[in-house]
């Protein structure tokens, strides 16, 4: 009876301490509110219906690789829930909370050690670098769900490759399929999953080959369909950016996304650069602090070379603890197969990325999410093995580094969202205020809104939106029945999908449909033009001015 009641105590403390510091790290999150690309697809889901979730692509295209699970939640949430902002926060929360479940399964699977898979999921739990893969709600539907099912194709992988179960590889192919309809996010699994074949089982390229053909077959597929997207776009506009040029940049990028992700993973920007600003002061004492030469230095130039310095310390470090450890048998994982192998999971998810743009050091966040996994298996393996250790001294270093770990990256989350939340109730209040006093809408309507201070690095943006205002009140008024959703529609179809009436951030201007006319400006000048051509009665045109200072917006006459 005893024995029972030590296992369950055993199982429910860790437990239980997982929930109380979720709960602490993500106290705020339910307050959380629209951001940016949510805006856009509402209103793309208000002018078109269910067309958002095909995008009226072919069902190869949709059953390949598409995205079409991302864009049903969100429809599933929208049409059900509308701006109702926490239920949007919930079902964000538990795909972490699943794939944060299926991180410690992993690790457990791996390490035959119940204390390094709790580790693991904490540090996944935890990680501040790629959180707003599930706090922004514009790609949460996406990204979160993805590497729900990528995770599940891993597990199913790894099976196959320790008892050479044939249908656990094709239900790993299926996961992969089934996370390709939420995110590509998982296209590097078909370049890890014959590297892991040939690490373990350590056999010929013929037979990796071979084993391999479904997934080969699969991707083929994927990149034609990629191709033929890139040449013959559907859309009006299908613009591939890098943040280098040419063949020699990519291959740069190669090198750099994955190396520098090592140690940043670990190591929040918010951390790099305290340390890059230091750096940059010493080193050039000539820039001025404050100026943009000055950022890019911290932010570029030295955070991109101290990233990679501190990734390749770290990985002398881990070759250093592994060259003690021995191979595994053939078929069978040991503590050296399952930090390379996770190692190569950590790397190699960043080569989806490496056309994307970089602006600094640091990719966006939600890039960062699936190789938060693989870093907290590799950093729950090495510790659990400090803490076996007889030497009292590693044990506690590594206690002391768990926690260090915990505690900088819960405190910025609770930052984040601490700021986001403060954010929303901005964005609520302004919302609220400009219905308050226009709670029905003239046949012919302009909104014309200014304010004293700038956002976002934007002297046009007065008011803190990082989506256009005017949209946001379209959509508004769409939902209350004041507008036809035809005010959403473009010229055309994709035209409408890739942009939209009024989304982008300093969006202004007017538009009429059959009779009725919407409106939204901040400079006064452009307001006149549109006044005179449209004939608006001057007691239609409601202006507001936002005092940033105080948070309040008010009517100007």
């Amino acid at each position: 009876m005893k024995s029972n009641v030590r296992r369950e105590l055993k199982f429910a403390i860790p437990l239980l301490i997982l929930i109380m510091i979720a709960a602490v790290v993500f106290w705020d999150f339910p307050a959380m509110y629209f951001q940016q690309d949510e805006w856009h697809s509402f209103g793309f889901i208000v002018s078109e219906g269910i067309r958002y979730i095909t995008l009226d692509h072919s069902p190869l295209q949709l059953l390949v690789s598409d995205r079409i699970g991302a864009r049903a939640i969100m429809y599933g949430l929208f049409t059900r829930f509308g701006l109702v902002s926490q239920w949007y926060a919930a079902i964000a929360f538990l795909f972490h909370l699943v794939n944060t479940y299926l991180v410690y399964v992993l690790a457990s699977f791996l390490f035959k050690n119940k204390t390094g898979a709790r580790i693991a999921a904490l540090l996944f739990l935890v990680n501040s670098v790629s959180h707003q893969a599930f706090t922004w709600f514009g790609t949460m539907a996406g990204s979160t769900p993805s590497v729900t099912f990528l995770l599940l194709s891993v597990l199913a992988y790894l099976k196959f490759l320790q008892e050479d179960n044939w249908r656990a590889k094709y239900l790993s192919l299926f996961f992969l399929w089934l996370s390709f309809l939420f995110k590509e996010t998982g296209l590097f699994l078909f370049v890890l999953y014959p590297l892991w074949y040939l690490l373990l089982k350590r056999g010929k390229m013929g037979k990796t080959v071979r084993e391999h053909l479904p997934f080969i077959a699969y991707g083929v597929l994927i990149a034609i369909l990629r191709m033929s997207e890139i040449f013959a776009p559907a859309g009006e506009t299908n613009v591939l950016i890098t943040s280098r040029s040419g063949l020699g940049g990519i291959i740069g990028n190669l090198f750099l996304y994955p190396v520098s992700a090592i140690s940043q993973l670990f190591i929040p920007s918010q951390v790099m650069y305290t340390w890059t600003e230091r750096i940059v002061a010493i080193v050039f004492p000539a820039i001025e602090p404050g100026t943009t030469a000055f950022d890019l230095a911290s932010q570029v130039t030295v955070g991109n070379a101290l990233s990679v310095l501190l990734s390749i310390a770290l990985l002398l470090f881990i070759g250093i603890i592994l060259k003690k450890e021995k191979k595994g048998k053939t078929g069978k994982m040991a503590k050296r197969e399952i930090v390379i192998g996770s190692l190569l999971f950590l790397v190699l998810s960043f080569l989806p990325y490496v056309f994307i743009r970089k602006g600094e050091a640091f990719l966006e966040p939600r890039y960062y999410y699936a190789g938060a996994a693989g870093a907290a298996i590799v950093a729950g393996s090495i510790i659990e093995g400090f803490l076996a250790s007889k030497k009292r001294f590693v044990a506690l270093a590594s206690v002391f580094i768990v926690c260090l770990f915990v505690l900088t990256h819960a405190s910025i989350i609770r930052d984040d969202l601490r700021f986001q939340k403060q954010v929303g109730e901005e964005r609520r209040s302004i919302i609220n205020t400009i219905v308050r006093r226009v709670p029905v809408l003239p046949p012919k309507v302009i909104f014309y809104v200014i304010g004293d201070t700038s956002y976002y690095g934007l002297g046009e943006l007065t008011i803190p939106f990082q989506s256009g205002l005017g949209q946001v009140l379209l959509l508004t008024y769409s939902l209350k029945g004041q507008i036809d959703p035809i005010f959403f529609r473009e010229g055309s179809f994709m035209q409408t999908q890739d942009r939209g009436f009024l989304y982008d951030t300093i969006d202004q201007g007017y538009k009429e449909v059959a009779g009725r006319g919407f409106g939204y400006f901040w400079d006064k000048t452009t307001l006149a033009d549109a006044v005179r051509q449209y004939r608006v009665d001057p007691n239609n045109i409601f202006s507001f001015y936002y005092r940033g200072q105080t948070h309040e917006l008010v009517a100007s006459p």
